[in-house]
């Protein structure tokens, strides 16, 4: 981003957008919900016209059971949307992922 001149410095704004608690991969009646959340999401977001600065994705973002494949797939989908940069894109795991 660089320097930013004094006079600038505070209109300057960051967009964060955060998620949290997917559990990529459970499609089961318990998880239909989050299932459905997350899917519907791919197309919300770009309809709200926001390009976000930086994204967080917290919580459980897989399934006990499930590798790390489908959530990849999900969250790399998610930051296309979000119009965010890969390397502003900050994944903190939860329970279900240890």
């Amino acid at each position: 981003m660089g320097l930013i001149p004094h006079k600038e410095r505070d209109r300057v704004k960051n967009r964060w957008i955060r998620f949290s608690d997917f559990d990529v991969g459970n499609k089961n009646d318990d998880a239909v919900d989050t299932y459905l959340m997350g899917e519907q999401l791919k197309s919300y977001i770009p309809q709200s016209r926001y390009q976000f600065d930086y994204m967080l994705c917290s919580g459980d973002v897989k399934e006990w059971s499930n590798d790390y494949g489908k959530a990849i797939s999900f969250i790399s989908e998610l930051r296309d949307v979000c119009v965010t940069p890969k390397d502003r894109l900050f994944v903190v795991p939860g329970n279900h992922a240890t």
